[in-house]
């Protein structure tokens, strides 16, 4: 269990004290989303083929200057990768889309209590230099304490 020190004007209810209770090192388990895993197969394919043609390519000591990403798609005959991306996709989607045997680690209360707290501009959350607790402020206090120590007061 984490100290919380709330310094702002603003009252918390017990499921914001429970989620800030948990920590900064607490993790959220949510089911996967189908589109991420798209996007997160495209990169890994983008990896896999540009570590493949680097590794076929020949550099000569003139290639060493710097060179933008490239825009285009990136292709490579190798079947070991296409197949091996292929079974890494198949078993992802089969993951996101068998519904998950553990339990949220969040209450619905909770996770709406999360939401409240990323969402509100008005107050800042930070973690203490020492001790590993966490401190809620205003965000007007806060932005004066930066500066005052940026200026040295």
């Amino acid at each position: 269990m984490t100290p919380v020190y709330n310094l702002s004007n603003k009252e918390f209810n017990p499921y914001h004290l429970s989620v800030l209770n948990k920590g900064r090192t607490f993790i959220l388990v949510c089911k996967p989303d189908p589109f991420q895993v798209e996007i997160e197969m495209y990169k890994l394919k983008r990896i896999l083929y540009t570590n493949e043609i680097r590794k076929n390519t020949i550099k000569k000591p003139q290639d060493h200057q710097f060179v933008s990403r490239s825009k285009k798609e990136i292709y490579s005959n190798n079947s070991l990768i296409k197949s091996f991306t292929q079974a890494v996709h198949k078993d992802a989607l089969q993951l996101s889309k068998r519904p998950p045997k553990h339990r949220y680690n969040l209450l619905k209360e909770e996770k709406s209590a999360l939401v409240d707290l990323m969402r509100n501009p008005s107050i800042v959350i930070r973690p203490t230099d020492k001790g590993g607790a966490i401190v809620i402020q205003t965000y007007t206090k806060y932005k004066f304490e930066i500066l005052s120590q940026l200026n040295d007061e």
